[in-house]
């Protein structure tokens, strides 16, 4: 019975993958035409290659083709970018960077199902409804409102790759978050280590993060002794969130500092600045 559904598992994990990664296929061929954030996002890339040939620094440069010039990787999540430079390096160049950056979309699309099932699983849910979450999750639409739909990421939409790479990241970071806090089961400083992660391929997906663990504070499972339960908890969060603090120090001060110097977009609220 257990091996029947370990295969209904796989099976499950197989098709949605699989669908996806049919249904995106052209998204490779495409990716060479961008007119889209994508377009920005190549050229950051670009520039982070040209500073590696230059002796400049990649993460702190000046971008000259974003409006008059600005410094853009030094306000900005930027782990995405450093993927595709490392993959670049790796390849020493080889294959170009529209290639690149269009096959890191597409495999990031296409596994998302993954990623579900293994933050679901993390999260200490069956296999089987792992598997569900897996396959419904892709499909959820938000109708154009910037979410994890297709609209947001593809070559006829939004764009947003960084926001792409977070999405992936998202629930795996939760999963091993959860994971340590109500069980105290796996590493901190590897659950640190995603949240930090998570933040530095997307600030606001980070802070979604950091909201949502603090329900993981609550013991709804119910019983006795629910403060000190409470309070462990809140040792290990405690414990991760400064780990995480540690990790990307680097980048979020000197953003907070810098913050009154940022470019406000006329396309958001004021109240959001």
């Amino acid at each position: 019975m257990r091996n029947e559904r370990r295969t209904v598992i796989y099976v499950i994990l197989f098709l949605s993958v699989g669908f996806h990664a049919w249904t995106l296929a052209p998204e490779v061929w495409y990716g060479r035409y961008l007119f889209n954030d994508g377009v920005l996002h190549l050229s950051v890339t670009k520039r982070m290659v040209q500073t590696l040939e230059t002796g400049e620094d990649p993460l702190d440069h000046w971008l000259p083709n974003y409006g008059l010039g600005f410094p853009f990787v030094s306000h900005y999540q930027m782990l995405g970018h450093l993927l595709l430079l490392l993959l670049d390096r790796l390849l020493a160049g080889t294959l170009p960077l529209w290639f690149l950056f269009a096959m890191v979309r597409y495999l990031l699309l296409s596994l998302f199902p993954v990623m579900l099932f293994v933050g679901a699983r993390l999260f200490g849910l069956s296999g089987i409804t792992s598997a569900f979450i897996a396959a419904i999750g892709p499909l959820l639409s938000d109708h154009g409102h910037y979410g994890i739909a297709y609209e947001s990421y593809i070559w006829r939409g939004s764009g947003l790759y960084t926001q792409l790479v977070a999405m992936n990241l998202f629930p795996v970071t939760l999963g091993a978050i959860a994971r340590c806090v109500r069980r105290g089961e796996g590493w901190l400083s590897g659950a640190a280590l995603l949240l930090g992660l998570l933040y530095l391929s997307h600030v606001i997906y980070g802070y979604m993060a950091s909201l949502s663990v603090l329900f993981l504070l609550l013991p709804f499972e119910g019983g006795g002794g629910w403060w000190e339960t409470s309070r462990r908890r809140a040792f290990r969060l405690q414990v991760i969130f400064l780990l995480a603090i540690a990790l990307i120090g680097w980048f979020i001060f000197p953003m907070l500092a810098d913050s009154p110097y940022l470019n406000h977009s006329r396309w958001e609220p004021v109240y959001k600045w």
